[in-house]
């Protein structure tokens, strides 16, 4: 570990983008303070992703690893309610935003308000917290990526009875590793590829799904732009319907950063040393790439932490 500098930075997000740059800043010799709104470390790893695929013991012990070099962790700070953006400024020589995605897309769709429904990523997180939802009957799962293969695994192992899963893409098109779709049904997990949810059935309580044909996800240009057949529909009756269509970034304790620019719902980020408009303060991870890979996050961090401990004057 290089001497102490006596410059402090502020991390937040605990996540693989956050703990990785929090390793880097406090071996060049910086104090590094990691807030997260989550009670323990690990961000997506830990929240986002179930048990079976990644045991919290296992995580813990890379975790603590990362910690032990002097990292001061906060837990449970909500930026922007807990502690102020002004007051990080202020008591801090750099900041670095790694807040990730971790919150679910929504969509307009009619009936989501119903009891029983329930969107995916915040679903992951509430089985990890020990806030699972109670699961009734047979479940449908809507969405084509690795999020919504984990969903349909957790709410199998949660008791489930058929578990169906619809994707507007075709199965080639799916975003969802090959490896992940072929485990999820061999567990049992049918899969019905080219339909968009259109309703969720019932009066008050989820009764199913009603669905009409996706013809087509992507125009000429590969651009995301789903056209459907509204002449082929399908019903499918369920007790639960979980809706992880993608991830989103609650960018809310920035609405004052008036030099911090946000685009489509993410932080605008220098691509080579990851700066913002406002001087010292720094994103990466998922709020700037947008819902990635684990090792995306890992390399935000690094490259972050290069550039923070280059402005600071290492």
């Amino acid at each position: 570990v290089a001497q102490k500098t006596g410059k402090r930075v502020a991390v937040v997000g605990a996540g693989p983008a956050g703990l990785t740059a929090s390793y880097y800043l406090v071996t060049k010799g910086h104090e590094v303070t990691l807030f997260d709104v989550f009670p323990k470390p690990g961000g997506t790893l830990r929240y986002g992703i179930p048990n079976y695929r990644l045991p919290e013991e296992r995580l813990d012990r890379d975790i603590d690893a990362v910690l032990e070099w002097g990292i001061r962790f906060r837990g449970n700070t909500t930026i922007g309610k807990d502690v102020s953006m002004a007051k990080l400024k202020k008591d801090f020589d750099a900041l670095f935003l790694a807040g990730g995605a971790n919150g679910s897309a929504r969509i307009p769709l009619k009936g989501a308000k119903k009891k029983g429904v329930f969107w995916g990523w915040d679903f992951l997180r509430d089985v990890k917290i020990g806030n699972a939802p109670k699961i009734k009957g047979d479940v449908i799962v809507v969405g084509g990526g690795n999020v919504a293969i984990d969903v349909a695994l957790t709410a199998k192992r949660m008791g489930a009875g058929n578990v169906q899963l619809f994707c507007l893409e075709k199965r080639e098109e799916m975003p969802a590793h090959g490896w992940e779709i072929a485990r999820a049904e061999e567990e049992g997990v049918l899969i019905h590829t080219s339909w968009a949810p259109k309703k969720v059935l019932g009066d008050q309580v989820v009764k199913g799904l009603g669905l009409v044909r996706c013809t087509s996800v992507f125009d000429n240009a590969c651009n995301f732009n789903p056209t459907y057949d509204e002449e082929i529909t399908h019903k499918v009756e369920a007790g639960t319907v979980i809706l992880a269509v993608g991830q989103a970034a609650d960018l809310g304790y920035l609405e004052k950063e008036k030099k911090i620019q946000k685009k489509a719902g993410r932080i605008v980020a220098d691509e080579k040393d990851l700066s913002t408009g406002q001087k010292g303060v720094f994103a990466g991870g998922d709020v700037v790439s947008g819902p990635s890979s684990i090792i995306n996050a890992i390399a935000h961090g690094r490259t972050a932490a290069s550039a923070i401990d280059r402005y600071l004057g290492g």
